[in-house]
């Protein structure tokens, strides 16, 4: 596999396309995150490596990071158009294109655990949920999965006690989850770019953030975090369209290529979502050591999370209507049912990549309806 390290155009797409062997299918694969993200390191990458070595090289991936031919915003029209193979799709940017697809994004807080919800998120968008099949293949588009992302957690530059101690705080947010949630703490919203984030803690202008422990790194902040309430999950992400290709080239593909690509796809999606987890709690780690107190608020933050469900359900299900998914209600009811299950699986699982590798074969893969 050919891995792009830096910015690139369309000259030098086509001069990568045409190395390897003249046999070989070329699929090319945008994401817009930093290559040494753990989505590229443990999913995309030891991936597509793993389906190339299936083949005998008669698939060649070409990996774009960092939004090189890409970004968030055009990477389903790039994908749908055949301006690269396949790309990292988050449908919440195309709500209008994938009303259906788009409310995987908005079930955060429904899904704590990082395990579970990429599960549920996987057998519900696969099996439970027609219209996300049939809005992907109007668009050109065939999903192959996704994995999760850490839980969301509070971490402050303050000292918190209780929950009156988070009421009026500046809390940094940027979708819709967030600022429900910060609403429900009685604290305040600031949305604030990724690139202001290490500066305006230290300046003063934000007081907590909405995230894991890693992002305390990436944004150079660790030394400014004072307390985390780490105790409650408010939710994880989970994009079962994360990896997505274009229909049409999926369809000239081989039988061998298509095979191989589903047959991998359990051990890289269970290694990406435990991954995270595991660099987590590494990170979390260090803020301990670098004087970070994590903090448990007992039933009244339990209390709050609950309450906060029920207002989150309307708010998913109105929010699901107005960008055409009339049925947003049952298929959460679908989702809640399978991560039930789920949920007893993770905790069968734990951190055990074969494990979850082999439910997500069983539950997912082994009758995937493509």
């Amino acid at each position: 596999m050919t891995l792009m390290t830096k910015t690139t155009g369309l000259c030098a797409l086509a001069s990568v396309l045409a190395a390897g062997s003249a046999s070989a299918e070329r699929i090319s694969f945008n994401v817009w995150v930093p290559p040494s993200e753990v989505i590229v390191t443990a999913l995309f990458e030891p991936y597509f490596e793993a389906v190339e070595q299936a083949t005998d090289g008669a698939a060649r991936f070409q990996l774009f990071t960092a939004g090189q031919m890409l970004g968030p915003l055009n990477t389903m029209q790039g994908v749908r158009d055949g301006a690269v193979s396949g790309g990292m799709i988050d449908a919440s940017y195309y709500g209008n294109d994938l009303p259906y697809t788009a409310t995987f994004s908005d079930l955060i807080a429904f899904a704590p655990d990082p395990v579970a919800g990429a599960g549920a998120s996987l057998e519900t968008f696969f099996h439970d949920c027609p219209e996300c099949l049939a809005e992907m293949a109007g668009n050109n588009l065939v999903a192959l999965g996704g994995s999760a992302t850490a839980p969301y957690t509070i971490m402050c530059a303050k000292e918190i006690g209780s929950l009156d101690d988070l009421k009026g705080l500046r809390i940094r947010g940027s979708i819709d989850f967030h600022f429900a949630l910060i609403n429900a703490l009685g604290a305040n919203g600031v949305n604030i770019p990724f690139g202001d984030i290490a500066q305006s803690f230290e300046r003063g202008n934000v007081d907590c953030m909405l995230g894991g422990p890693t992002w305390m790194e990436t944004f150079g902040i660790t030394e400014l975090i004072e307390t985390r309430l780490s105790t409650v999950s408010f939710g994880t992400i989970s994009l079962p369209a994360m990896m997505s290709f274009q229909r049409s080239a999926w369809e000239g593909w081989s039988e061998e290529i298509r095979s191989a690509m589903i047959a991998a796809l359990p051990e890289y999606i269970a290694n990406g979502t435990i991954a995270v987890m595991e660099n987590d709690e590494k990170a979390a780690a260090t803020a301990r050591e670098a004087g970070m107190a994590e903090i448990d608020l007992g039933q009244s933050i339990v209390d709050l999370r609950e309450a906060f469900l029920v207002s989150e359900r309307a708010r998913v299900i109105e929010a699901g209507k107005a960008r055409g998914a009339e049925d947003v209600e049952a298929l959460l009811d679908r989702f809640l049912a399978n991560y039930a299950e789920w949920e007893a699986l993770s905790e069968q699982i734990g951190g055990d990549r074969a494990a979850f590798a082999d439910a997500l074969r069983a539950r997912v893969y082994d009758d995937l309806p493509m």
